[in-house]
Protein backbone atom coordinates (compact mmCIF):
# COMPACT_ATOMS: atom_id res chain seq x y z
CA UNK A 1 0.00 0.00 0.00
CA UNK A 2 1.19 3.36 -0.82
CA UNK A 3 1.89 6.44 1.65
CA UNK A 4 -1.30 7.82 0.02
CA UNK A 5 -3.36 5.10 0.16
CA UNK A 6 -2.16 4.34 3.65
CA UNK A 7 -3.29 8.18 4.67
CA UNK A 8 -6.41 7.31 3.13
CA UNK A 9 -7.19 4.22 4.90
CA UNK A 10 -6.03 6.04 8.32
CA UNK A 11 -8.88 8.61 8.02
CA UNK A 12 -11.14 6.02 7.00
CA UNK A 13 -10.45 4.44 10.42
CA UNK A 14 -11.28 7.59 12.49
CA UNK A 15 -14.71 7.48 10.99
CA UNK A 16 -16.77 5.86 13.06
CA UNK A 17 -19.39 4.55 10.38
CA UNK A 18 -16.27 2.88 8.60
CA UNK A 19 -14.75 2.10 12.16
CA UNK A 20 -17.93 0.34 13.03
CA UNK A 21 -18.34 -1.85 10.40
CA UNK A 22 -15.80 -2.42 8.39
CA UNK A 23 -12.68 -4.93 9.00
CA UNK A 24 -9.24 -4.12 8.42
CA UNK A 25 -8.97 -5.65 4.68
CA UNK A 26 -12.35 -4.37 3.45
CA UNK A 27 -11.08 -0.37 5.01
CA UNK A 28 -7.81 -1.43 2.91
CA UNK A 29 -10.37 -2.24 -0.10
CA UNK A 30 -12.45 1.25 0.15
CA UNK A 31 -9.28 3.31 0.59
CA UNK A 32 -8.00 2.06 -2.71
CA UNK A 33 -11.08 3.09 -4.17
CA UNK A 34 -11.39 6.68 -2.40
CA UNK A 35 -10.83 10.44 -4.10
CA UNK A 36 -9.27 13.32 -2.14
CA UNK A 37 -11.62 16.13 -3.11
CA UNK A 38 -10.39 20.06 -1.72
CA UNK A 39 -13.47 22.58 -1.48
CA UNK A 40 -13.02 25.92 -1.01
CA UNK A 41 -14.67 27.81 1.77
CA UNK A 42 -17.87 29.08 0.72
CA UNK A 43 -18.54 25.80 -2.07
CA UNK A 44 -21.21 23.14 -2.43
CA UNK A 45 -20.66 19.91 -1.55
CA UNK A 46 -24.01 18.98 -2.32
CA UNK A 47 -27.48 20.95 -2.96
CA UNK A 48 -30.55 19.70 -1.41
CA UNK A 49 -32.72 17.93 -3.64
CA UNK A 50 -30.16 16.70 -5.90
CA UNK A 51 -29.45 13.10 -6.75
CA UNK A 52 -26.58 11.49 -4.12
CA UNK A 53 -23.77 9.87 -6.65
CA UNK A 54 -21.30 9.89 -3.78
CA UNK A 55 -20.46 10.90 -0.14
CA UNK A 56 -17.88 12.89 1.55
CA UNK A 57 -15.68 12.18 4.58
CA UNK A 58 -14.32 15.45 6.02
CA UNK A 59 -10.75 14.90 6.73
CA UNK A 60 -10.13 19.21 7.62
CA UNK A 61 -12.50 21.89 7.85
CA UNK A 62 -16.23 22.54 8.63
CA UNK A 63 -19.36 22.25 7.04
CA UNK A 64 -23.05 23.54 7.35
CA UNK A 65 -26.07 21.74 7.10
CA UNK A 66 -28.58 23.37 5.79
CA UNK A 67 -32.10 22.25 4.97
CA UNK A 68 -34.01 23.53 1.44
CA UNK A 69 -34.77 27.00 2.77
CA UNK A 70 -31.35 27.91 4.33
CA UNK A 71 -32.10 27.47 7.80
CA UNK A 72 -28.68 25.74 9.20
CA UNK A 73 -29.22 22.86 11.70
CA UNK A 74 -26.01 21.53 12.25
CA UNK A 75 -21.94 21.98 11.15
CA UNK A 76 -19.99 19.33 10.78
CA UNK A 77 -15.58 18.84 10.86
CA UNK A 78 -13.28 16.07 10.48
CA UNK A 79 -14.42 12.68 11.09
CA UNK A 80 -17.94 13.44 9.81
CA UNK A 81 -19.53 12.29 6.53
CA UNK A 82 -22.13 13.78 4.95
CA UNK A 83 -24.40 12.14 2.02
CA UNK A 84 -24.14 8.97 2.86
CA UNK A 85 -27.84 8.25 2.99
CA UNK A 86 -28.61 9.45 -0.16
CA UNK A 87 -26.03 7.96 -1.65
CA UNK A 88 -27.00 4.04 0.02
CA UNK A 89 -30.71 4.85 -0.58
CA UNK A 90 -31.01 6.80 -3.81
CA UNK A 91 -32.97 9.09 -2.05
CA UNK A 92 -32.36 12.90 -3.56
CA UNK A 93 -29.96 15.02 -1.04
CA UNK A 94 -31.73 15.64 1.97
CA UNK A 95 -29.61 19.30 3.17
CA UNK A 96 -27.21 21.49 0.89
CA UNK A 97 -24.15 21.42 2.51
CA UNK A 98 -21.65 23.98 2.26
CA UNK A 99 -17.93 24.65 3.22
CA UNK A 100 -17.87 26.98 6.22
CA UNK A 101 -13.79 26.61 5.44
CA UNK A 102 -11.43 24.90 2.72
CA UNK A 103 -12.75 21.23 3.52
CA UNK A 104 -9.91 18.71 2.39
CA UNK A 105 -12.53 15.56 2.07
CA UNK A 106 -12.72 12.22 0.90
CA UNK A 107 -14.81 10.94 -2.06
CA UNK A 108 -16.87 7.49 -1.78
CA UNK A 109 -18.35 7.02 -5.15
CA UNK A 110 -21.77 4.32 -5.77
CA UNK A 111 -19.11 2.01 -7.29
CA UNK A 112 -16.89 2.04 -4.39
CA UNK A 113 -19.52 0.66 -2.38
CA UNK A 114 -20.97 -1.49 -4.84
CA UNK A 115 -17.26 -3.12 -5.32
CA UNK A 116 -17.10 -3.25 -1.26
CA UNK A 117 -20.47 -4.94 -1.09
CA UNK A 118 -19.98 -6.96 -3.73
CA UNK A 119 -16.88 -8.81 -2.04
CA UNK A 120 -18.68 -8.91 1.42
CA UNK A 121 -22.41 -9.07 0.65
CA UNK A 122 -22.77 -8.87 4.91
CA UNK A 123 -22.05 -5.58 5.19
CA UNK A 124 -25.50 -4.44 3.53
CA UNK A 125 -27.50 -5.28 6.64
CA UNK A 126 -23.85 -3.91 9.18
CA UNK A 127 -24.49 -0.35 7.20
CA UNK A 128 -27.80 -0.92 7.18
CA UNK A 129 -28.60 -1.16 10.92
CA UNK A 130 -26.02 1.68 11.34
CA UNK A 131 -27.51 4.43 9.07
CA UNK A 132 -31.16 3.73 10.67
CA UNK A 133 -29.70 5.24 13.95
CA UNK A 134 -28.59 8.15 11.86
CA UNK A 135 -31.50 8.56 10.32
CA UNK A 136 -33.11 8.71 13.79
CA UNK A 137 -31.16 11.51 14.57
CA UNK A 138 -31.48 13.90 11.44
CA UNK A 139 -35.62 12.96 12.11
CA UNK A 140 -34.88 14.27 15.57
CA UNK A 141 -33.38 17.20 14.18
CA UNK A 142 -35.87 17.46 11.90
CA UNK A 143 -38.72 17.67 14.48
CA UNK A 144 -40.03 14.37 12.80
CA UNK A 145 -39.15 11.27 14.35
CA UNK A 146 -40.87 8.03 13.68
CA UNK A 147 -39.62 4.43 14.36
CA UNK A 148 -41.98 3.28 11.50
CA UNK A 149 -39.79 5.23 9.16
CA UNK A 150 -36.30 4.79 10.51
CA UNK A 151 -37.41 1.10 9.66
CA UNK A 152 -38.19 1.99 6.21
CA UNK A 153 -35.38 4.04 5.75
CA UNK A 154 -33.00 1.17 6.86
CA UNK A 155 -34.83 -1.44 4.68
CA UNK A 156 -35.01 0.95 1.94
CA UNK A 157 -30.83 1.12 1.62
CA UNK A 158 -30.61 -2.46 1.87
CA UNK A 159 -33.00 -2.81 -0.90
CA UNK A 160 -31.64 -0.38 -2.84
CA UNK A 161 -27.75 -1.86 -2.96
CA UNK A 162 -29.34 -5.70 -2.92
CA UNK A 163 -31.08 -4.72 -6.24
CA UNK A 164 -27.84 -2.69 -7.70
CA UNK A 165 -26.09 -6.14 -7.18
CA UNK A 166 -28.80 -8.12 -8.60
CA UNK A 167 -29.79 -9.91 -5.13
CA UNK A 168 -32.84 -10.35 -3.30
CA UNK A 169 -32.85 -9.22 0.24
CA UNK A 170 -33.82 -12.13 2.54
CA UNK A 171 -35.07 -11.69 6.01
CA UNK A 172 -35.72 -14.16 8.65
Amino acid sequence: MDEATHDIREALQSIQLFSDVLRPDQLDQLAEQCDPVFFPSGASLMVHGEPGASMFCIVEGMVSLSLNRGHEFRRLGAGNVVGEMELLTGAPRTATVTALTDVHALEITKAALLELFARSPELIESFEAVLAIRQEMLEQISGNPTAASQRSFAGRAAQAFARLLGWEKRRG
